[in-house]
């Protein structure tokens, strides 16, 4: 019980979660008839979410996690025994696609394609399921060698971890 009751409670400390509930509060203070504080809640609410929503908010946010981590050209990296590869909002193929859809995220392909390129490791292990459990489609492990075959990766240096 605790633990749902931390799941349910950081919904409504989360900008998305005050915001709601700050509009639900605005709705019942306006069938209250207080239609000014109904007004001010309901505008404060929208300048709350739109504050969370701006790139300065997101920046602000990511910056930490992101800044020990400068962008490093692939020469200056070291070598290694293998690139680990891992999976995420990949679209496997399935039905009458024939290649696999890529999203904001395929970077992370084109980036393990590049090093294996520069020589710095001679295996790619790729991590990655079938999160949909949907048996008809490929694993994303199964898209993500064809597209790094397509990249020019030998298909004996791509190791798939499904």
């Amino acid at each position: 019980m605790p633990l749902f009751l931390d799941k349910l409670l950081i919904l409504f400390v989360l900008p998305l979660g005050t915001t709601v509930g700050a509009g639900l509060s605005a709705l019942v203070m306006f069938a209250l008839g207080r239609h000014r504080g109904a007004a001010v809640l309901a505008l404060s609410a929208v300048a709350w979410i739109w504050g969370w929503s701006t790139p300065f908010a997101a920046m602000a946010l990511i910056g930490p996690l992101s800044d020990p981590y400068p962008v490093r050209r692939v020469e200056t990296l070291p070598a290694a025994d293998a690139i680990v590869l891992l999976g995420g909002n990949l679209q496997p193929i399935s039905g009458d696609m024939l290649y696999p859809n890529l999203s904001s995220t395929a970077d992370r392909i084109w980036h393990a394609a590049r090093l294996y390129d520069a020589g710095k490791a001679p295996l790619i292990i790729v991590s990655a399921g079938n999160v949909w459990g949907d048996r008809k489609r490929s694993s994303e492990a199964d898209a993500t060698a064809m597209l790094l075959e397509a990249l020019g990766v030998p298909a004996d240096a791509v190791v798939l971890d499904r």
